[in-house]
């Protein structure tokens, strides 16, 4: 008994390839890093940590405030207890607001560090090639006496 292989198949179609387009870039800066910017760029922000907290306690405690105006709380201890939870809410969103707008600061200041490392900008003309074979060769018309 014989092994039984599909014949291939022929096609009169050519293959068809994707047309590949490439946009060319005005300019490409590269930045070199050192490797503690590299692992605090990996860590990432803390900044959005804190901003979380601070979405998660400024309703808190925006709702407990209208609670303790709005509503008329018979027992002194449940009305001690509300404005007790409201200003530990105040606290802990005013705490995550400044500790999130310090750490946005922080990480922006690393990456504006890192972009100033490249100093002036400083243009440069490059030529397409059929125009620098002709700028050769004039210049070399030039030079023979």
């Amino acid at each position: 008994m014989g092994v039984w292989l599909p014949r291939e198949r022929k096609t009169s179609e050519p293959k068809i390839t994707p047309v590949i387009r490439v946009a060319p870039l005005g300019e490409l800066k590269v930045f070199l890093i050192t490797e503690s910017e590299l692992d605090e760029l990996k860590r990432g922000s803390a900044a959005s940590l804190a901003f979380n907290l601070f979405v998660f306690f400024f309703p808190i405690a925006l709702s407990l405030l209208v609670t303790l105006l709005t509503t008329e709380i018979p027992s002194q201890r449940r009305w001690a207890m509300f404005a007790i939870f409201f200003s530990v809410s105040v606290v802990a969103a005013f705490v995550s607001l400044v500790t999130w707008l310090y750490q946005k600061r922080r990480s922006g200041d690393l990456a504006e560090s890192i972009r100033n490392r490249m100093g002036p900008l400083q243009a440069i003309q490059e030529l397409p090639p059929a125009a620098k074979e002709l700028s050769d060769s004039t210049l070399d018309s030039d030079s023979k006496p």
